[in-house]
């Protein structure tokens, strides 16, 4: 009954690489700024036949400004995210996976916001199309997530909850670092620095705790973390010396060519870009290794500061990584669920994982789209990544958790198995 409800619901997008041309005008028109918001912006647009595109920003669209004076290095943390089961509200919205990410492949398949004749496919999935979400947003991912969470064992013994999820980040149990440097503050910058750290969490978490189970917003009625708190940084994931003080050492995972255009901060960051939570609470953080990352989110200032709204985080997560990431969780070969989940995501697959476009390969990637917000933080010293559960050792000739090479792009310089999720 399981495998047959998750086959049933979880949807399938057909692909297509992204069409830059989409960007352009050639092929439609900019969306208004009254209509910006949610993942649509300046970078989509409307065809022809009134279909809108939550398009993909791209280096082409790229500012040109002339020299100001730069604002000193801003730091914020992740205070929400919207995973696909929950919108960007946090609250439980049929649907919601449908208004999160891009149109990452160009093309508009079945969405409920555009009836777009399927004329072609980047690859060759694997079983039956379904459909886009609005706007033709590319995020399988968001669709298993919202599903998967249904199900006694993936959404409970493997933590795969939204709410929790967020509970986690008001708590101060794991965190990401977001540093945006050498910004003019003005609405358009050609080149910004952005860096990611992750954080295994506050320095000194409250008393109260998460449960899993409990009901949706439950832990709203608790305070969470201020810009007063400090965010430890996980080791080895920045190229030189914490010091107590003064500014963070650049991290491994970074854009240092991002830019800034009518407020929003584009950045591509490395391949292999482990996105991965590296703490301890009620929801273990799913280890999601992306290629072709791109973050994209808008920088508000506020009486206190500045704040980031309407961020989203797209990619591409291969197959193989992805069952990689349930290994590091426990869920391993031989586990009741096992072939249900292996067999989900390869049926699952809708893009390729290095953003070609060949109807000859078969799709071996899911699109992936992000929703969340950010507020100022402080952070303090280091700390090392938790320990996830991961699978018994295999004599699989030293491979583990289908990582990639220690010290490669994107990995951090830490170790890419089981035992902490290759966080980078």
């Amino acid at each position: 009954m399981i495998g047959a409800g998750l086959a049933a619901l979880v949807a399938l997008h057909s692909c297509k690489v992204y069409d830059e041309s989409l960007l352009g005008g050639t092929k439609g028109t900019p969306v208004p700024p009254d209509q910006w918001g949610s993942g649509i912006g300046w970078w989509s647009t409307k065809g022809t036949n009134g279909c809108i595109s939550a398009g993909l920003p791209t280096q082409a669209d790229r500012p040109k400004n002339t020299a100001a004076d730069e604002l000193e290095p801003l730091y914020f943390a992740i205070s929400s995210m919207a995973l696909g089961s929950l919108d960007r509200n946090g609250d439980k919205t049929e649907g919601a996976w449908k208004s999160l990410g891009f149109d990452i492949d160009g093309l508009c398949t079945n969405s409920d916001t555009c009836e777009a004749e399927v004329t072609e496919l980047p690859c060759t999935p694997k079983a039956a199309i379904s459909g886009d979400g609005r706007e033709c947003r590319d995020n399988t991912f968001g669709h298993l997530e919202s599903d998967a969470i249904a199900l006694q064992g993936l959404g409970k013994d493997f933590g795969l909850s939204n709410d929790a999820f967020n509970c986690a980040l008001c708590r101060g149990d794991y965190n990401f670092i977001f540093r945006v440097s050498k910004w003019n503050g003005t609405p358009n910058d050609e080149s910004i620095r952005l860096d990611l750290y992750p954080s295994p969490g506050l320095e000194k978490t409250p008393s109260w705790s998460c449960e899993i189970n409990a009901p949706i917003g439950d832990w709203k009625k608790n305070t969470c973390w201020t810009q007063t708190d400090r965010w430890t940084i996980q080791k080895n994931t920045f190229d030189g010396v914490l010091e107590p003080g003064k500014d963070l050492p650049n991290a491994l995972s970074n854009d240092p060519n991002a830019y800034v255009k009518d407020g929003y901060v584009v950045a591509q960051l490395p391949e292999n870009t482990n996105f991965w939570f590296p703490g301890k609470s009620a929801a273990w953080a799913y280890p999601l290794k992306l290629q072709r990352a791109l973050v994209v989110a808008k920088l508000t200032q506020t009486e206190t500061g500045y704040r980031v709204e309407d961020g989203t985080i797209s990619g591409r997560a291969r197959t193989n990584d992805l069952v990689s990431a349930f290994a590091d969780l426990g869920l391993c070969d031989g586990h009741s669920l096992y072939v249900l989940m292996k067999s989900q995501i390869e049926l699952n697959a809708d893009v390729l994982w290095n953003g070609t476009n060949s109807e000859q390969a078969s799709c071996d990637a899911l699109s992936v789209g992000i929703g969340f917000e950010a507020d100022l933080a402080g952070y303090g010293g280091e700390r090392d990544p938790v320990t996830l559960p991961g699978c018994p050792p295999t004599t699989d000739g030293g491979t583990d958790g289908g990582g990639i090479p220690d010290g490669a792009a994107g990995d951090s310089g830490v170790d890419s198995g089981p035992k902490d999720a290759g966080q980078g």
